[in-house]
């Protein structure tokens, strides 16, 4: 894979109308959201080059104004499901649902590769 084509995030840079709630609000089996919670918010990611072998070193927060939003933080050496790999994908799962017609800000360093991304994304009124 080009390694200029990464990170690829979603929600993407700038996207409106992100909804608010993990499987819109719908059960996914399996479940990959930590403890089964339920109404927990839609799901960040960032996807890296696979590194088969090396560890994952990274740092991935979602902030709305200035303040860090609660997440699990689901990565290929930690995945939030034990029985469900994900090599190359960070995902953040937020432990509430989102807040409606919201600006957020989600930031991603990767110390091993020096990849780096910052974005904003709105939610749905």
């Amino acid at each position: 894979p080009d390694p200029k084509a990464y990170p690829i995030v979603y929600p993407v840079s700038s996207q409106e109308d992100v909804p608010l709630e993990f499987a819109l609000g719908a059960r996914e089996n399996p479940n990959p959201v930590p403890n089964d919670a339920s109404g927990v918010g839609y799901p960040v990611t960032v996807q890296i080059p696979e590194r088969r072998g090396k560890g994952c070193d990274a740092e991935f927060q979602l902030f709305t104004g200035g303040t860090e939003v609660a997440c699990w933080l689901s990565t290929p050496d930690a995945p939030a499901r034990k029985d469900w790999p994900q090599p190359g994908v960070l995902c953040l799962i937020p432990k509430e649902k989102l807040k409606p017609s919201t600006t957020y800000t989600a930031r991603f360093k990767d110390r091993l590769s020096g990849l780096e991304k910052e974005w904003t994304f709105t939610t749905r009124k």
